[in-house]
């Protein structure tokens, strides 16, 4: 038997026999006090082999299991100082397969799960003070199913794969790659694919483009943005072209026109979050058309079209998008919306309005209170053609693998009407 002090190296242990060969070694690990810490056994090479247990200093296991060939296979017990068992798995060939039990150190909140190869499959559920909070179904590390909703409906692949098509289209005829103008529609497209609203077929339009320059140039001209400004001085027909480039389009200082539509989806300023006009004429799903124009450090964008005839039933559009949500398209303390077409926010006010957002930790369930929200608000103007409400979840971020859970009710009660996740990536690397 080879005895070792805990925390040293433990060497290469062979017990070696009478006709020179080498046969497996037991080891004793120790604690500092010379109390028992490991007992295990190892094969020719050196490596785990076996059952394996690890002790706690007062002599109760900590781990019970067991290794071939230095690998976990086999069941898998890990026990509390008291002897309770907080976590039993499965193992082969070190990858985690089958049932998988585990709960926190208060003992209130459990897991129970399955894995197939290491990676999720079956149903999970976890509890809190045995009360199911979270019941899912995975298939091969693929989360298909939360509380009985999909939960993705675009793969990450799939986001990733089409953000690159999108901005890499072909130039539209008379403009050229590089067109600043074109730049800013497949930005527009991109969000509008993240948000499943149409995007595709989109197209700049010469006249839209004349009058959004001319808009720009009304509002350097006063020196400030003004979708209804009085004439300050300019020959008739030029403000009136300029007139009716402000009173159409989003507006913008201060960023160029692609970087002016992430502001225009932003929109979270204190004189434009209780509505996110901007952003809801960027997500309008009737848009086909649209149109950029500058005079620096002024932009705009032309908003009211609505020449798509073939629009596919939608829900509702939330940004950030359900589901994987590329943190390069959404800031951290931007405000989150919800527009609807049906009834849902039909003269609602904010009153009756219930919504939570709670973050979610690894395993995908609820992990502490609700957040606390500010600028909540159901805007019913037209903008974009549906009522919206309108909220900032406090202390929600965007780094990638923050994960929350939102929950509506527009009638007040305790039965939410819309459920969605949302999970924030990093886009893999070009």
């Amino acid at each position: 038997m080879i005895r070792t002090a805990a925390g040293l190296v433990l060497a290469l242990a062979f017990l070696f026999q009478n006709d020179g060969g080498v046969r497996p070694a037991g080891v004793e690990e120790l604690y500092p006090s010379g109390a028992l810490k490991a007992r295990y056994s190892t094969d020719e090479s050196g490596r785990r082999n076996g059952p394996f247990v690890e002790y706690h200093e007062t002599g109760l296991p900590r781990i019970r299991t067991s290794y071939r060939a230095g690998e976990l296979d086999g069941l898998y017990e890990s026990m509390d100082e008291r002897g309770a068992v907080v976590k039993r798995a499965n193992y082969q060939k070190g990858q985690l397969h089958g049932a998988y039990y585990e709960k926190d150190e208060t003992g209130e909140r459990e897991v129970k799960a399955g894995f197939k190869l290491g990676l999720k499959s079956g149903k999970i559920q976890v509890l809190e003070k045995r009360k199911v909070i979270s019941t899912q179904e995975w298939r091969d590390g693929e989360l298909l199913e939360i509380e009985g909703i999909r939960p993705f409906p675009k793969s990450l692949q799939v986001i990733s794969d089409t953000l690159r098509k999108i901005e890499s289209l072909p130039p539209q005829e008379g403009y050229a790659a590089d067109d600043l103008r074109l730049k800013a529609l497949r930005r527009l497209q991109q969000f509008r694919f993240l948000c499943d609203v149409p995007y595709d077929a989109m197209v700049l339009d010469s006249k839209m483009n004349e009058l959004c320059e001319a808009g720009a140039k009304l509002c350097k001209a006063i020196g400030r943005l003004d979708h209804t400004p009085a004439n300050p001085g300019l020959p008739d027909a030029e403000y009136k072209r300029g007139y009716e480039g402000t009173s159409h389009s989003n507006l913008c200082v201060g960023s160029g026109m692609p970087a002016s539509v992430d502001s225009y989806m932003d929109d979270s300023d204190p004189s434009n979050v209780g509505r996110v006009g901007h952003r809801r004429w960027c997500l309008n799903p009737q848009m086909l058309k649209t149109g950029f124009g500058a005079a620096p450090p002024y932009s705009a964008m032309w908003s009211m079209d609505r020449s798509r005839t073939k629009v596919p039933p939608i829900d509702y559009v939330s940004y950030p998008a359900r589901g994987y949500m590329p943190r390069e398209f959404f800031r951290s303390n931007t405000a989150w919306s919800i527009t609807s077409a049906s009834a849902k926010f039909a003269a609602r006010s904010k009153e009756k309005v219930r919504i939570a957002v709670r973050a979610l930790d690894e395993w995908y369930a609820p992990w502490g209170p609700p957040l606390p929200l500010s600028d909540v608000n159901v805007d019913l103007g037209g903008f974009g053609g549906a009522p919206c409400l309108i909220f900032r979840p406090k202390g929600a971020q965007n780094a990638a693998g923050s994960k929350y859970w939102a929950e509506i009710s527009v009638d007040g009660d305790d039965s939410p009407e819309i459920r969605f996740l949302v999970e924030f990536v990093s886009l893999p690397a070009k």
